[in-house]
């Protein structure tokens, strides 16, 4: 849950680009390795033994997933075309699309 909620927080900062973005690279950074150290203890050692029988976990995941990389989909898709118009279209067509890859 923590990397659901920090991550679009992170990048919505791109929105609104400033001279302190290294901090926030630099804190992301950091709650990266200590999630990835906490999640090697906890899920690893101590709940090696749990069987999860359906997909209904995955599905989950992937909702809560849709709406941040789709974020980061649209700002790469924006990149592409020549006019402000086509950089819109591109941003919100890969949005849309990665959104709807998520969830099919």
């Amino acid at each position: 849950c923590d990397l659901i909620v920090v991550t679009p927080t992170f990048f919505a900062t791109f929105l609104s680009p400033s001279k302190d973005h290294w901090k926030l690279f630099l804190a992301l950074f950091f709650f990266a390795c200590l999630t990835y150290v906490l999640n090697r203890v906890r899920i690893l050692r101590w709940q090696t033994q749990v069987f999860f029988s359906t997909t209904m976990l995955n599905k989950c995941e992937s909702y809560l997933w849709a709406m941040p990389l789709g974020v980061l989909a649209a700002a790469f898709g924006s990149n592409f075309g020549f006019r402000t118009s086509s950089h819109f279209a591109f941003g919100l067509f890969s949005f849309f699309g990665h959104v709807g890859m998520h969830c099919a």
